[in-house]
């Protein structure tokens, strides 16, 4: 060994991994589907940081500045196209944006095609296409075909059924539709699968909250909480009230993001040990609070408020069809809410959930 072949060696060697890589990475790690597309080092691990942000649902903002300064150097890198078409509507989700629909729709239309283009068989891209119409059409109470959504996601799972997210956003669908049982499969799949992704461990519990499935609910939470599997932005409110977690509910409901400065939060407790009587004194007070407090996330709050009355708020999907919700499946901004996304068209298409039915052509009902 000389000085010179020594680093000849090296440079052999790494070029040799980052070959490997390329092969035997799936495509939402480092390859095109097969391409054997090869990254630089410098890129493959800006690559692993987005990736690692996108799936703990944490600093999404800089998870996306990441894949484009990859995707700056190399255009041709799909992987990055079809990770950075699944994060707008998560960004605006976990308050990394505020885009609306339009915008979302759009950056995810985008990136998705290039995505597709590179590789036809991107499981995430047609995936994350789906996941986004469901979206806009929660948010914007825009109609989407509900039936497509599903179809497209169930494919984006069988074209790669080593990816978490096309698993977790089919439960989202069925959460929405009111289709609780196969909600509750669809997330227990990805869990099983994919016992460390914190979405589909937490969307599991909340499903099995609303299906009074209390004790596995728990059993599920409290051992995400001893393996540190949350996104550290949720809390099903519904599920500590229940098993008199007081103290918790209290961490939870008085955070930053909720009511911090708004001293009667022990009031809130006491109002989630009695949800069939009148709250909106209280719940009025809250409101106005909140109005004033700029860091109060409306988006989030929805959690701990729409159960106490405040059904202007957009639900939470696998918590909607719990008993604390009862209320709010009487009220008009419910209905609502299930004509405008496209629901009840595709209930009177493929079927009414069994909590559910029509009401003569053009309405329903909701235990």
């Amino acid at each position: 060994l000389t000085t010179e072949n020594l680093f000849a060696i090296q440079d052999e060697v790494a070029s040799a991994i980052v070959k490997q890589l390329g092969i035997a990475l799936n495509t939402e790690s480092v390859v095109n589907n097969g391409s054997n597309h090869l990254l630089d080092l410098d890129n493959y691990e800006l690559f692993l940081k987005a990736r690692a942000l996108y799936r703990s649902r944490t600093e999404l903002d800089t998870a996306d500045a990441y894949l484009a300064q990859i995707l700056n150097h190399d255009p041709g890198f799909a992987p990055a196209w079809e990770l950075r078409a699944a994060l707008p509507a998560l960004m605006v989700e976990y308050g990394f944006a505020e885009w609306g629909f339009v915008t979302v729709q759009e950056k995810a239309d985008q990136f998705a095609g290039q995505a597709l283009a590179l590789n036809p068989n991107s499981a995430l891209a047609l995936a994350a296409k789906a996941n986004t119409r469901a979206w806009g059409a929660k948010q914007e109470l825009v109609a989407q075909d509900f039936q497509q959504i599903i179809l497209d996601l169930k494919r984006a799972g069988e074209m790669d059924p080593s990816l978490p997210s096309p698993m977790n956003w089919l439960g989202m669908a069925y959460a929405t539709t009111g289709q609780i049982a196969l909600a509750i499969k669809a997330f227990e799949q990805c869990q099983q699968q994919h016992p460390f992704f914190a979405p589909c461990v937490e969307n599991s519990y909340d499903m099995q909250v609303s299906a009074g499935q209390y004790d596995a609910a728990w059993q599920l939470f409290t051992q995400a909480i001893e393996q540190g599997i949350s996104t550290g932005t949720w809390v099903n409110f519904r599920l500590l009230a229940q098993r008199q977690e007081r103290t918790a509910f209290l961490l939870g409901a008085g955070s930053k993001r909720l009511l911090m400065g708004w001293h009667r939060v022990a009031e809130v407790y006491d109002a989630y040990q009695s949800l069939d009587q009148d709250h909106s004194a209280m719940l009025a007070d809250i409101l106005a609070f909140a109005e004033a407090n700029p860091h109060f996330d409306w988006e989030y709050a929805s959690n701990l408020l729409l159960p106490l009355g405040a059904f202007h708020l957009k639900p939470f999907e696998p918590a909607m069809w719990g008993s604390e919700y009862a209320k709010y499946r009487q009220s008009a901004p419910f209905d609502q809410y299930i004509k405008g996304t496209g629901v009840l068209a595709y209930w009177q298409q493929h079927g009414f959930p069994p909590q559910c039915r029509a009401v003569g052509e053009e309405n329903f009902s909701c235990d």
